[in-house]
């Protein structure tokens, strides 16, 4: 399944026994308190270094129910060299802060389900493949593999909560 594709069938699919990715950085709150409700736009602020030329970073957010099914909220992308809505490569190693808008959502969490939050490398084939090069995405021929890390001072998570979120 494509952990893009937030609605359709694949918004109410179990994604808890899909294969885990070494590749993925994983969060995971602690049991909710108290049901809660999220509606409106959700985003993530991360501080960030890349070794490559450029690459993406793709934020997902899931509900995990007390059985521990998973299922998508929604997620976002950010190609490294358009953070700030012009072409602008980083030099490797750079810190720099990149917001992924991760859309809006409206959710129910009940209480004892949790918040879980994956930032990734990739996007492909939902978004334009990125080869993490500067090379156009159409004619590409040069792939990178790119060691990314997350700082996290300097990161957050915007979560619009209707109430309180209590753990």
């Amino acid at each position: 399944s494509d952990i893009f594709d937030v609605c359709g069938a694949s918004a109410s699919a179990d994604m808890s026994k899909e294969k885990v990715r070494e590749d993925t950085l994983d969060f995971q709150s602690p049991p909710l308190a108290e049901p809660a409700v999220i509606v409106g736009p959700i985003r993530a602020v991360l501080s960030v270094t890349t070794d490559a030329e450029d690459t993406d970073f793709v934020v997902t957010w899931y509900r995990v129910t007390s059985d521990g099914k998973m299922y998508a909220l929604t997620s976002g992308i950010q190609r490294l060299r358009y953070r700030t809505g012009k072409d602008a490569p980083v030099k490797p190693g750079t810190v720099v802060e990149v917001e992924v808008d991760c859309w809006a959502t409206g959710q129910r969490f009940e209480k004892d389900d949790r918040i879980r939050v994956e930032v990734s490398s990739w996007g492909w084939p939902g978004y334009a493949r990125n080869l993490n090069t500067l090379e156009p995405p159409s004619t590409a021929k040069k792939a990178v593999v790119a060691t990314n890390r997350v700082h996290h001072e300097g990161s957050f998570l915007v979560l619009p909560v209707v109430g309180t979120l209590k753990f």
